[in-house]
């Protein structure tokens, strides 16, 4: 049987009570009177001036559960630094991704230029070695052959003859296979050599062809020009007269693929134009249109067709292309 113990106020002392000790500050302990566990004496033999006072245990959180927090606090940090990891990476993939992409594209745009720049040099030194290619073209006769178109087979690069049955083409090759053509005479492949001064080609007469009705459709504007005594004045002429000029449309026309299968005897495009000082058409208009295509080669035709002589300064002619 203990007695009962008289707390100093003056000092902090610790306190047990089942089993567990509480500490006090002198504030909270002044004049208190702790009650130790045993036979504790009624409370009347408390000496006077004192105060019982009754220490409730502090509950301390089950360590079970506590850890059990952890856990899971650890648990939600790691996956969080988990998932920065993870979209640190994934931006370094795409950051991987878009410069390899870049590279690739600057490679290909490098690699463009270079085959676009090597071109240009294989271009440039073919031109610096083109060689000129000079020649004629006759009948059996030897009368040279006007306006016969001379194409060069390996590119279709061609060009025509002048009045007279001379030509001149160019080319990076030593020799050419040409095919000839001229109303009037079979078609013919001949080859051209660089090294000789003139080429001769000698084409013979296409006998099927030598009738009325064929030279009546392949000379408009000359059988035109013969019925219409009433010609201008002031209209334009080629250099070269009309039956020429009708040779050279006949022989160097290139009737387009797609018009091939609609092709007559009746279908053919008309153009106006006026010719400068220079003896070029200019201001070429479409009188009448046969198709697209067929438009355009007409222009092409007349532009890069022989010279013309102007009568009047606005004089204007008009010319028919038979396809």
């Amino acid at each position: 049987g203990a007695a009962d113990e008289t707390v100093n106020t003056s000092t902090n002392s610790p306190a047990t009570t089942n089993g567990e000790t509480t500490v006090m500050t002198g504030r909270e302990t002044a004049g208190a009177t702790v009650k130790q566990p045993g036979n504790n004496p009624p409370a009347s033999s408390a000496p006077s001036g004192t105060r019982d006072l009754v220490i409730q245990p502090k509950k301390v959180q089950d360590n079970g559960d506590g850890k059990k927090d952890l856990a899971q606090e650890g648990v939600k940090t790691e996956a969080k630094e988990k998932a920065n990891g993870y979209a640190d990476v994934t931006a370094a993939d795409k950051d991987v991704v878009k410069r390899q992409a870049a590279e690739q594209l600057e490679d290909k745009a490098n690699n463009k230029a270079i085959t676009a720049n090597r071109k240009a040099e294989e271009q440039y030194y073919r031109n610096q070695s083109r060689n000129t290619f000079r020649g004629r073209v006759t009948d059996a006769s030897n009368v040279g052959v006007p306006f016969a178109n001379v194409t060069n087979i390996q590119d279709n690069a061609g060009t025509y003859t002048d009045a007279n049955g001379n030509f001149i083409l160019t080319s990076p090759d030593s020799v050419l296979t040409v095919n000839i053509r001229s109303i009037g005479f079979e078609n013919n492949n001949a080859q051209l050599r660089n090294d000789v001064s003139s080429n001769k080609v000698v084409l013979q007469d296409d006998r099927k062809s030598l009738n009325e009705v064929v030279i009546s459709h392949q000379k408009p504007n000359t059988v035109a020009r013969a019925k219409n005594a009433d010609v201008k004045l002031e209209e334009p002429e080629p250099a070269d007269g009309w039956d020429n000029y009708d040779t050279y449309l006949t022989n160097n026309l290139n009737v387009p693929e797609e018009y091939k299968t609609k092709q007559s005897n009746t279908a053919s495009v008309e153009l106006s134009f006026e010719v400068d000082k220079n003896g070029e058409p200019i201001n070429i208009r479409v009188e009448k249109s046969l198709c697209a295509t067929c438009d355009k080669e007409a222009i092409r035709l007349v532009k890069d067709g022989p010279k013309w002589k102007r009568k009047a300064r606005k004089g204007r002619t008009t010319v028919t292309i038979n396809f």
